[in-house]
């Protein structure tokens, strides 16, 4: 009869107004708890309502306080009395938690505290639980639990991340908790987590060893692959221009954005233009098997405007190394592959193409002149006779017969580059060319008739007057062969 006296004296005591009492009551129900049982009570005799005096948290927080004070201590009976009341499993999680950080519990005691933790992690939301967990990032043992949590959890929140964000932990150990991130696939997260490493990235006095380091760009680059864009590739140019990336990181970050061209075809300039850098203005060898596999890559696209531009760099490449034997063996045959795939995708092409790509491969010129500019014509066509002569006639026939170009325009460019030449080898192969494009002229009888008017430029120079006057009587002889027939 005593002991239910006394059993019912310490949870009436429990729920006193008196908090003299409730406090006495609790440290001596404590006490009965750890006996298991031998003790007056077990956990189950006690109720907690919202009319309690001792809500549940109070009094499992108290009991943790209770446990670690007394200098006989035995985590078995202590752990015994928390798993008979799995309806408070947040809240004795928390407990052991914090009975985790005391100065007072021996390492083995410590130990035994994560292992009852990692044992006792359901699904649930552990947000509280698992940020204090992740406060402490440098402690081995309560990374992998708050991983174990964060496979438990409910629903990660931003403020998790960005609590971790702002810890000035070591980079291995952050690198560790942004996985558990990266694995929810939220934007929001990626977001956070590529503006956080990149802060971290172009800060120079990080304390980060180079291992590290190229551990955060390989996150960086696995994320951006993953993802939307949501880093202006600038930032990587500066980056690389302060030394602050490798040009191997530098590469695949830009390869990250051209194998999505598709999707941000307005970076097609810019990513031309730091590539340009690389391999035409610093001439890194090293660098061109990666940016001759992103070029051939964007020709794959097959579309004009990607192309012309590609094109334009592999030449530039080209002109660079063509003379070396190892460009030679291992990289021009596929260029030249590449380019005369790309040759019928182009729809314009300006002067300096065309002049490298003379110097190159004359096969690809001649595929490429067909889509000259009209202002460009009369350079070409100087390059073409002056130092390729031997193609002059092709380059000719493939600038009027493929393009809408006015006869009447190139005659008057090479009209003038007869006028100028001095050398009869030149001024026979002009004159040629002139008696071929007069005789291919439409409305022959109009443009004999009016020749003074439609043909001015020849006029005015004797020899170029004699091949008008030869072709009005040729013209004038078929008319009249008409006429009689």
């Amino acid at each position: 009869m005593e002991k239910i006296l006394s059993k019912e004296l310490l949870l009436q005591n429990l729920n006193s107004t008196n908090m003299f009492l409730v406090k006495n009551s609790m440290l001596r129900i404590f006490e009965e708890l750890l006996k298991g049982r031998q003790g007056l009570l077990s956990i189950k005799d006690i109720v907690f309502s919202n009319k309690s005096e001792i809500q549940a948290g109070e009094f499992f927080k108290n009991f943790g306080i209770y446990f670690i004070e007394i200098p006989q201590r035995n985590l078995d009976a202590f752990f015994n009395v928390l798993e008979q009341c799995r309806s408070y499993m947040p809240i004795c999680r928390k407990v052991v938690l914090n009975m985790y950080f005391s100065d007072k519990l021996s390492k083995k005691e410590k130990h035994k505290c994560c292992v009852w933790l990692n044992n006792h992690c359901q699904l649930g939301n552990h947000h509280d639980l698992i940020l204090k967990m992740l406060s402490y990032p440098e402690d081995g043992k309560l990374l992998l639990l708050a991983k174990r949590y964060c496979r438990q959890e409910m629903e990660l929140t931003q403020e998790e991340l960005e609590a971790i964000c702002a810890l000035p932990i070591r980079t291995s150990r952050k690198l560790e908790v942004f996985s558990l991130f990266i694995r929810q696939n939220k934007q929001d997260f990626t977001y956070s987590i590529i503006t956080t490493l990149l802060n971290d990235l172009k800060d120079p006095s990080i304390r980060a060893t180079q291992d590290e380091k190229n551990k955060m760009w390989n996150m960086l680059l696995d994320l951006l692959e993953k993802n939307p864009i949501v880093t202006d590739v600038k930032t990587f140019c500066e980056m690389y221009e302060k030394g602050l990336v490798s040009s191997d990181i530098y590469l695949k970050l830009l390869a990250v954005y051209t194998h999505k061209i598709n999707i941000y075809p307005f970076l097609l300039d810019t990513l031309i233009e730091y590539y340009s850098k690389v391999v035409v203005n610093e001439q890194k060898r090293n660098c061109l098997a990666s940016i001759t596999n992103a070029m051939f890559f964007l020709l794959g696209q097959k579309k004009a405007p990607i192309t012309e531009k590609v094109m334009g760099l592999l030449l530039k490449i080209v002109s660079i190394w063509q003379k070396e034997m190892w460009f030679k063996i291992d990289f021009l045959p596929n260029y030249r592959a590449q380019m005369y795939q790309g040759a019928l995708l182009v729809e314009k092409v300006d002067v300096t193409m065309l002049k490298q790509s003379l110097k190159m491969d004359e096969q690809l010129f001649l595929m490429l002149v067909s889509y000259i500019r009209e202002a460009d014509v009369k350079e070409v066509l100087e390059e073409v006779a002056y130092r390729y002569s031997h193609l002059w006639q092709e380059t000719l026939e493939d600038i009027l017969f493929k393009q809408a170009i006015d006869i009447l325009s190139v005659m008057k460019i090479i009209a003038e580059l007869y006028k100028k030449e001095s050398k009869d080898s030149y001024k026979q192969l002009f004159s040629a060319s002139l008696v071929m494009l007069l005789n291919n002229l439409p409305e022959k009888e109009n443009v004999s008739a009016k020749a003074a008017e439609i043909l001015p430029f020849m006029m005015d120079n004797t020899d170029l007057q004699k091949l008008v006057e030869n072709y009005q009587k040729s013209a004038n002889i078929a008319m009249a062969n008409y006429l009689i027939g």
